[in-house]
This record gives structure tokens, sequence and C-alpha cells, in this order.
């Protein structure tokens, strides 16, 4: 028998993916119950999923039923030995659930110290047991010393815990043990262990456990015993056999169906068989029939997998983020956070970088900023975006971005999911008010620029002084400070406003921003901004100021004297025996410009008009 395209494709998809009401159903919500674990199982991890019948559950059904819920069980010695027994007929009936949910009712110290153990037992027992999808529970070894079975119970908590070929080893003597055991454990362990020694190739162990499947008929018929003769025959190389235990298990709507499904699209692949487009339906459809625990979550790995060799990153950045959303908490979550990072990059600097027309770029970002506004660092490449949309004109998208960008940050911070620094939340600000300026929106540009800064950046404080210049320079309306923020402020864009005065001859302006920028700067003024107070205190006829700064610029030979004497008539030449006071009185008069600078800065723009 050889396998062909044809036979490949028609068994996957009419056997392994076969609709199913209960492949699509939804996995139940999810809690924890820790108390008890902790207590009695030292290394246990929480369970994943609330218990049945639980105190709480059973409160709020009897809440709905208008009647007082049951309080919970008093420290009486009689009731918790009861509730201990009552336990261990759960558990020996199959009930899992429901024997944990009575052993967590028993109150701590309620029990006699003689069957604390028991107990112990009792709990280690069901939470190696424990159906519930995604449990892998790591149980203490001596919290099996009062259990019946202990090497059967050991070696399913490691073969639980992933360690096949210690729960080989463990079980490899005691196989006949499992007979002791209540029929519903032994179905419900069975497949665990013979999984172990499938994948620790001990055969012997093997051959002892398929005999022991074969000795219920409920398992013997049922998928899993499939799937692990599939797996079987994989490692002795008989890929067909294999294939068609596959596709006997891949009809359940349970894990090992999905198990099987997924082996038979690798056989498929395996042999060329299908396309990567198959492939990725194939996947799409077995995550769909089975959303839950670590094979759901690896499932969709292999699927963004697929996605990225066929050069589909948007594809693989949805399906990145369902497994992120889904399957939160996971290890495989956590790798999906490191792929979505580096396909993220990736897709930004191809659509940003590479041409794309601009109606591609805008859909592409749209598409992809609904599922990653509150993952963290994705403002870096929002941003970015709203860099290229102002870049070519697109200003108002541009600012909604650069807004929007600023409010998942804040709202992630409130909800914490991540922690944003507020110089972060200024920078998108002003860029938001760039934009709106770029636009001419003016009037929403100001509502963002006579805000202060939330946080003490220097960057952020000289980018809200040179829009504050520029907004000034489109309205000749200027945006001040206060008095305290003037003082705190950096000499960098106090300059910067300063020459933005002078450049538009608003001679009074510049002349009290130049002096700000003196009383900072003191003797380390530079020249050139000495040059330009001077201009500016000479054309807004400030005498006194000029005839200082004519004294002080005397003293220094870095500029051109020709040039400054064609801008401005000094009046009579400057004296070559300057007075040593003159700094200090420089320094002096801005001082009181600092000190008084509220009452300057409430000066009357038509008073500074020349």
């Amino acid at each position: 028998m050889t396998m062909n395209r044809c036979t490949l494709r028609t068994i996957v998809f009419a056997i392994g993916l076969a609709p199913c009401a209960a492949f699509a159903a939804d996995p139940p919500p999810e809690g924890k119950e820790e108390a008890v674990k902790e207590r009695f199982l030292g290394e246990s991890r929480p369970l994943s999923g609330a218990p049945a019948f639980s105190t709480e559950a059973r409160g709020a059904l009897a809440g709905l039923a208008g009647t007082t819920p049951e309080p919970r069980m008093p420290r009486d010695p009689a009731r918790a030995v009861q509730h201990l027994a009552e336990a261990e007929r759960y558990l020996n009936r199959g009930l899992i659930l429901e024997a944990l949910s009575f052993a967590a009712d028993i109150p701590e110290g309620a029990l006699p110290a003689e069957l604390l153990p028991r107990q112990r037992a009792l709990i280690a027992k069901a939470t190696v047991l424990d159906p519930r999808p995604g449990a892998a529970p790591q149980v203490a070894e001596a919290a099996f010393e009062a259990a019946a079975q202990k090497p059967v119970f050991q070696a399913l908590a490691q073969a639980r815990a992933g360690q096949a070929a210690e729960a080989a080893a463990t079980l490899s003597a005691h196989v006949d043990a499992l007979t002791a055991l209540p029929e519903p454990l032994q179905v419900r362990a069975l497949p665990y262990l013979l999984a172990a020694a499938i994948d620790a190739n001990d055969w012997a162990t093997g051959r002892a456990l398929v005999e022991a499947f074969q000795g219920h008929p409920g398992l013997a018929d049922s998928a899993a015993f499939s799937y692990l003769l599939g797996q079987t025959a994989l490692q002795y190389g008989e890929k067909l056999r294999a294939f068609d235990h596959f596709a006997v298990a891949s009809g359940s709507a349970d894990k090992w169906g999905h198990r099987a499904r997924l082996q038979m699209v690798d056989l498929a692949v395996a042999h060329g068989g299908i396309t990567a487009d198959e492939q990725e339906h194939m996947l799409m459809r077995i995550y769909g029939a089975w959303r839950r625990g670590p094979e759901a979550s690896e499932t969709l790995l292999r699927l963004e997998g697929v996605q990225i060799e066929k050069g589909d990153r948007l594809a693989a950045l949805e399906t990145l983020s369902t497994l992120m959303t889904n399957h939160a908490g996971s290890p495989e979550a956590g790798e999906a956070q490191a792929r979505a990072r580096t396909v993220l990059a990736e897709a930004y600097r191809r659509f940003l970088n590479e041409g794309a027309d601009l109606n591609t770029v805008i859909e592409t970002h749209a598409r992809i900023a609904r599922n990653y506004r509150f993952f963290e660092g994705f403002d870096v490449l929002a941003e970015k975006f709203g860099n290229h949309l102002l870049s070519v004109g697109i200003t108002g998208l541009a600012a909604q971005e650069f807004r929007l960008t600023g409010e998942y940050l804040a709202a992630a911070e409130s909800l914490d999911l991540f922690e944003t620094p507020d110089a972060r939340i200024d920078a998108l600000r002003l860029k938001e008010a760039e934009a709106l300026l770029a636009g001419g929106q003016l009037e929403r540009a100001k509502a963002l620029l006579v805000q202060p800064l939330a946080a003490e950046d220097a960057r952020s404080a000289a980018r809200l002084a040179s829009l504050r210049a520029e907004y000034f320079g489109r309205t000749g309306e200027a945006l001040q400070e206060t008095a305290d923020a003037l003082e705190a402020t950096p000499s960098g864009y106090i300059r910067e406003l300063a020459e933005q005065y002078f450049e538009a001859e608003q001679w009074d302006r510049a002349r009290l921003e130049y002096l700000k920028l003196a009383g900072v700067m003191g003797d380390r003024l530079a020249t050139p901004d000495a040059v330009n107070l001077f201009l500016a205190a000479e054309r807004s006829g400030d005498a006194a100021l000029s005839k200082v700064l004519g004294e002080l610029l005397a003293q220094r030979q870095d500029f051109d004297r020709a040039a400054l004497a064609e801008e401005v008539s000094l009046g009579s030449p400057i004296d070559p025996d300057i007075r040593s006071d003159a700094l200090e009185a420089l320094v002096e008069r801005a001082s009181q410009v600092l000190t008084d600078v509220d009452a300057l800065v409430e000066e009357p723009a038509e008073d500074s008009q020349e």
C-alpha cells in the first residue's frame, strides 16, 4: 500500500476533521483551588479550574434559589471523618472533582492526627488523576506514603509531569499493582502510563500496559488506545500502520482525538501530500475542534509557524493574539509574546519602508492594532505609523493615532497591565500637537500646548517650547509657563524661544527671553546670545540694558564688530577701558527678570509690538 496525495487529503478532511458539535464547545471557565494543595501536597501547583460542588458554588446556587447557603463545615471530628470517607468513595468511583471538593470542605485541624496521612494520600491521588485539560500536577513523593499501590501513583505523577523515563522505571516492577485499583481509576491512569512507557521506549512495560488496556472494553475501543498504538507504530517506523490508528482516533472529540489529527497532518506534510495553504486550513480547523490545554496552545504555535513560512505575517499575528488571549498564563503564551515582538517589528519595517501604497499601510495598521493596542511595546510601532502619516501630510489621522496610543498606554497602566513613564505620555501628546499644528488645527493644538508636562524631562520641555514658539509664529499669541516652571527650565529651549521672537522681530519679547537665558547661564552666556540680547534691548528702547551689554561685548573678541555696527549705531565708540562690573550688572538685571517674571510675562502683547 502506498500513501498518495489523494489518500492523505481524503482521510485528513473526511475522517480527521469531521465536524462535531462537541469540538466547538468552549472550555469551562477556569478558577483556582490552592489552599488544600498547599496544606497537603508540598510541591503541588494550583488546579486550573474550580472543583465541582465547591462551597462557593453551592452558596451561589442556594442564593439563586432564595435559600440561605450552607455554612462551611464546623470543626466537628465526626463530620470530618464522614467527609473524608465520602471523598474516598467519590474517588474510587472516578469522580475526581467531587472528591477534591469534599476534601477541600474539611477544615484544617478537624481530623484526628492519625487520619491526616490518609487525607494527604487522597488529595494526592485525586490531583494526579485530575481530568481537566492542561492539568500537569507536581506532587511530592511523600504525599503517597499512606496510599495503597503507592508505586502506581508515583509513576502516574511522574508521567503527568512529563518525566516519562522516571515513570516507566518506577512502574516497571509494579504493573500488576494496577489491577488492585478500582476500575474507574485504572481507566483514568492507563493512558498516561502507556504514553510514558512509549516515550521512554520501555517496551516490556508497554506490552504489559497494552494487555491491561485490552482487559477493559471501554479502553480497548478508545481514542486514547488507538492514538497510543499509532505512536508505537511510529516508533517502529511503520508510518502507514500509524496513520491507520490515528485515523481511527481522530474522530474522537477529546484530546487524544486532537493529538491524532495533528499526527495525521504531520505524516501528510512529511510525505509531501498537502500544500502550505492546506496545512494552514487543517490546523485552523483542528484548533477549532479542541481549544483546551497545552495541546491547543501548541497547535496555535504550529499554525503561526506555517503562516510565517507562507509570508503571511498579519495572519500569524492574529494567531499569536488568539494564543495570548485564550491561553494566557501558559508557557506557550510566553513564547507567543516573544514571537509577536519579532513578527511585529518585521511587519512594520516592511510595510512602512518598502513603498506600500498609503491605503495598504493604513489598513494593515488597523488590522494589527485591533489586537495589539494593549501589547507592551506596541506604542513604539504605532508612533512610527503616526510619523509616517505625518510625513506624507495625513495630519488629522496622524494626530488621532498619537492620541489613541497615549490613551491606550494610560488605560493599560490603570488596568495594571504594564507601567508607562509620564515622559512617554508627554511625548505622544506633543506629537499630537505637532500634527495638529501641521494641519492648521490651531485651537486643538493650543488646548494641548497650554497643558503642563507630567514629567520633568529636558527633551519634552524643549519640544514643548519649540511647539509653543511655532504656535506663536502662526498666531502671534504667546503661550507661557508659570514663573516656577520657567526657573526650572533648561537653557536650550529658552534660547530657542528667544530666537523665535528675535526672528519675528518681537524685540521686547526677545529681550525678555534673552534676559532669562542670561540669568540661567551667568558668565557662560554665549557671545551670539549676548549680541542678540544687545540688539533686542537697543530696538525695544531699553537704553540702560543696551549700555551694559555694549560694555560687556567690548570685552569679547569672538564676534564681528563691523557686522554689528551695520546692524545698529552704537551712538559713541565703545570705550576700550571697560568697567569691571559690566557683567555683574547684566547678571543682576537678568536675576531681577527671573524674580519678577510673572509681571513681565503678563505685559500686554500690543506693548511688545514695535
